[in-house]
């Protein structure tokens, strides 16, 4: 795979559009080359600033094919030899590629029906000292498809190695199907799984389970578990780091994912979980567990006790979950389907993130922050509150890139803190991945 497939944007340099001339990386389903614009000069570009709307329609309609079918990548500044299949030959620099990218971006903004959801176009400087280089236009596989050109018209669709300008109204209504039959299964499965962990909670206690799949059959894994409690080579426990960009709210709380890790890992069917099962003391502890699974599933499943036994007194006080504690499983849960996704080669990999509170008793009892900082955010003052539905299921959350997180987990902490009736805190995250 080239590392345009299977990097995030953010990540992609100078050395990977060498390294994809050097290999001569040939055009296939996925990839797609263009020396120049169509109907104009890379020269007249620069002068002019404008792009035909022949240059136009031909980019949006090989982007918009590979949305509609699997995803794939057009870089526009290589020059393709004239084999068969072609194979990236050499780079042509495009003048003021990053502003080029800009324009498209503004392009396909106006000019595509349902806009593409995670479309990244963005330019690569080729040549040191100057401006030009080349714009790569990547998108992963769509689940808003089928998408039109809505000047054209037109329903491209990606077939092998070349794009198909417009599919027939059959397929078009069989994309459509296939796309919300597809979304029904998904759904399906993630509703299997929240009445499963519904099952197994006890009663007088509450629990946060996290689900995420991945939209379409991208990541494939042959087998997660290895032997002697470990998994396969390449996919350790990814290092995450979160913080939030205010200093003066730092971050902490219980990690129970890397405590789940250290305890070692058992198979189950196609994946493997970790486990912490703290039920001899079930007033005190917390229980854990994290599933892998070959089709990309990550599930973070977290469990306590509603009241907890003070070890001066012996008084039941009621368990308070500071939202950090619930953040930090969310950034933990994130690391882990970004290194599912980089071992099966597919970063460009859609997820959906399910997240649902339980309570099996009475109220859960939900704080801002973490221990220091909410002796000042009391119920009552607005910042705290219950969570007393036996079932609460937060908004879904997408996810392509994990430059989109700090982003993803802002939201989650604030609907956490609704959820609870409560404001919460308005502070966003950093989160940094280190595979």
């Amino acid at each position: 795979m080239i590392p345009l497939l299977t990097k995030p944007h953010h990540e992609i340099t100078a050395a990977d559009i060498e390294e994809l001339v050097e290999s001569k990386v040939p055009e296939g389903e996925r990839t797609e080359y263009k020396q120049a614009l169509t109907g104009s000069s890379a020269k007249a570009w620069a002068d002019t600033q404008r792009l035909t709307q022949e240059a136009k329609n031909q980019i949006l309609e090989e982007v918009v094919a590979f949305a509609n079918a699997y995803g794939g990548v057009l870089v526009l500044g290589i020059a393709e030899s004239s084999t068969s299949p072609p194979v990236a030959q050499r780079a042509v620099p495009i003048p003021q590629c990053v502003e080029l990218a800009k324009r498209f971006a503004l392009v396909f903004r106006d000019r595509v029906e349902p806009q593409l959801p995670h479309l990244k176009i963005f330019g690569v400087p080729t040549e040191e000292g100057t401006d030009g280089g080349v714009v790569v236009f990547q998108t992963p596989r769509s689940r808003r498809a089928p998408h039109r050109i809505t000047r054209t018209w037109l329903f491209p669709v990606r077939q092998m190695d070349s794009s198909e300008r417009n599919m027939s109204m059959r397929r078009i209504r069989e994309m459509v199907l296939s796309r919300e039959q597809g979304m029904d299964h998904l759904n399906q499965r993630l509703r299997n799984r929240d009445a499963r962990f519904r099952e197994k909670l006890p009663e007088n206690r509450w629990g946060l389970r996290i689900t995420a799949l991945p939209v379409g059959n991208d990541v494939q894994l042959d087998r997660v578990y290895n032997q002697a409690s470990a998994l396969v080579d390449g996919i350790g426990k990814p290092e995450v780091v979160l913080s939030r960009a205010n200093p003066q709210l730092p971050i902490s709380g219980a990690n129970e994912v890397a405590e789940c890790v250290k305890r070692g890992w058992a198979p189950i069917i196609r994946g493997a979980k970790t486990t912490r099962d703290d039920s001899p003391h079930r007033l005190t502890h917390t229980d854990a567990c994290l599933e892998l699974k070959c089709d990309g599933l990550v599930e973070f499943t977290w469990s306590h006790a509603l009241l907890v036994q003070s070890p001066l007194s012996g008084d039941l006080y009621p368990y308070q979950l500071y939202t950090d504690t619930a953040v930090l499983q969310l950034a933990n849960m994130l690391g882990w389907v970004e290194a599912l996704r980089r071992h099966a080669n597919a970063v460009l990999a859609e997820y959906v993130i399910d997240i649902a509170v339980h309570v099996s008793g009475e109220n859960a009892v939900i704080l801002p922050g973490n221990a220091s900082i909410s002796e000042m955010y009391r119920i009552g003052s607005g910042l705290g509150g219950y969570i007393k539905e036996p079932v609460t299921s937060l908004p879904q959350h997408w996810l392509v890139e994990l430059a989109d997180a700090p982003d993803l987990l802002t939201r989650f902490e604030r609907d956490l803190s609704n959820a609870a009736g409560s404001a919460g805190i308005e502070s966003q995250f950093t989160l940094e991945y280190v595979p």
